[in-house]
């Protein structure tokens, strides 16, 4: 049976105040009106237009420009600044740091989306990456299985009933690629030496990777039709809140 930790979405009416051991997640709409999609926009960078503009399918460059606009504007709430001034640097595998602030002061973010939806998630000081499957989704699940993941995750899965095998390969693919994105290397690493699925009933549990370091993950569910993981460095001692973006919040 997949397991999620209990989460309550709600709407604020005020930007949430991040609190030292708290992570944030929001989920977020990506088809949007024209004119909230135009302010969104306008909170982008050239170099992030043109970016979109290389998309084939206006329906992907639409929703990329909602992904990024939306991040920004998360941001820029939690840091009390303009959205547009917000300035990014990558890691040496791709991943986006604000380039202004000190390490011991930084607000770590990741953001996923698939379909149309986007999850974003914010906290202070550690590494922590976010990921989001919606379904329904086309893909040969079992042979990915076989392929990527590891003999004792591949069988774990040919073991759920079939209903609930597509939700549940999702849910792990979920828990790979956030623990790759809380790395700083997406899915650039060998999935099947990293067993994280073995136990899909179990919606919390604690990682020790290589190195020592410590992580924890976590299985939520943003709605019905979609699953997602996140992956936060260091101990069990923060707590989660869950948020859904209005988009006609945007520019107030």
């Amino acid at each position: 049976m997949l397991a999620f930790f209990p989460t309550q979405w709600t709407r604020p009416t005020q930007p949430p105040v991040l609190g030292p051991r708290q992570v944030h997640v929001w989920s977020a709409p990506l088809d949007l009106p024209t004119a909230t999609l135009a302010r969104l926009r306008s909170f982008l960078t050239i170099a992030e237009i043109q970016r979109a503009n290389r998309l084939r399918k206006p329906l992907h460059q639409a929703r990329y420009v909602a992904a990024r606009g939306y991040l920004r504007t998360l941001l820029g709430a939690y840091l009390g600044t303009d959205p547009a001034a917000l300035r990014f640097r990558l890691g040496e595998h791709g991943k986006p740091f604000l380039d202004w602030e000190s390490s011991a002061e930084r607000l770590e973010f990741n953001s996923s989306d698939s379909q149309s939806m986007g999850l974003f998630g914010f906290i202070w000081g550690r590494e922590l990456g976010v990921d989001v499957e919606c379904m329904p989704r086309q893909t040969d699940y079992t042979r990915i299985a076989r392929r990527k993941f590891a003999a004792i995750e591949a069988e774990h899965l040919s073991n759920i009933p079939a209903t609930e095998q597509l939700p549940a390969f999702l849910a792990c693919w979920t828990r790979k690629e956030a623990y790759g994105k809380a790395l700083g290397v997406g899915i650039r690493y060998p999935l099947h030496e990293v067993v994280l699925c073995e136990a899909l009933e179990r919606a919390t549990r604690p990682l020790i990777d290589s190195e020592q370091n410590g992580w924890v993950l976590m299985q939520i569910q943003p709605t019905p039709n979609s699953v997602a993981a996140i992956v936060v460095s260091g101990a069990d001692d923060w707590t989660l809140r869950c948020f859904e973006l209005d988009p006609a919040a945007i520019g107030h």
